[in-house]
């Protein structure tokens, strides 16, 4: 009788031995493995096109808002959360605590962040949005939506569903796994 056959009766009268559990468990493992290889092999494959659309994307959006791509992340992390110290702010875009100083100074020279206390911790500083840049983001808010409107305007109503559709599920599954502390 084959292996796997004789596993299956064995599970289906609950006589297994510690043994069969033990090879049942590496058969589910490796098929578990098998399938995990494919779908990496198949987000490894529509990665990069991906990756190169969303930085092509990124780079043509920093561009309406006149500030340099890394400049733009950092106004839009700091308004995402409201506040955030320079460490948390560093961890959110992955860069060089020099690199966050440097666009960090550069945006408070020109009026669009301001360092403030931390009201629980008096030794600390946040990061905050100023009221100009706070203006800025949602006037740029309207050029923006009007940048990703010839995007949508260039596909049917079908692919323009499937792309915001495709996007809200990104947003949703980095949100649950929480992504975006990978490398915190």
């Amino acid at each position: 009788m084959p292996a796997k056959k004789y596993l299956t009766i064995k599970k289906k009268f609950n006589i297994l031995s510690e043994t069969d559990i033990s090879e049942t468990d590496r058969m589910r493992s490796l098929t578990m493995d098998k399938k995990i290889n494919e779908n990496m092999e198949r987000f490894y494959k529509s990665f990069i096109s991906v990756m190169h659309f969303f930085h092509n994307m990124a780079v043509d959006v920093s561009r309406v808002s006149d500030f340099s791509l890394a400049q733009f992340r950092v106004l839009m992390v700091v308004h995402h959360f409201g506040s955030l110290s320079v460490n948390e702010l560093r961890q959110q875009l992955n860069i060089a605590q020099s690199s966050t100083s440097e666009i960090i100074d550069r945006l408070v020279q020109q009026q669009m962040l301001k360092r403030e206390n931390d009201p629980q911790d008096k030794r600390k500083t946040r990061l905050v949005l100023t009221p100009r840049a706070v203006k800025l983001i949602r006037n740029q808010g309207d050029r923006i939506k009007e940048y990703y409107r010839t995007i949508l305007e260039m596909l049917d109503e079908k692919d323009q569903t499937l792309l915001v559709d495709s996007f809200e599920q990104i947003q949703r599954i980095v949100e649950k796994y929480h992504f975006t502390e990978i490398n915190s």
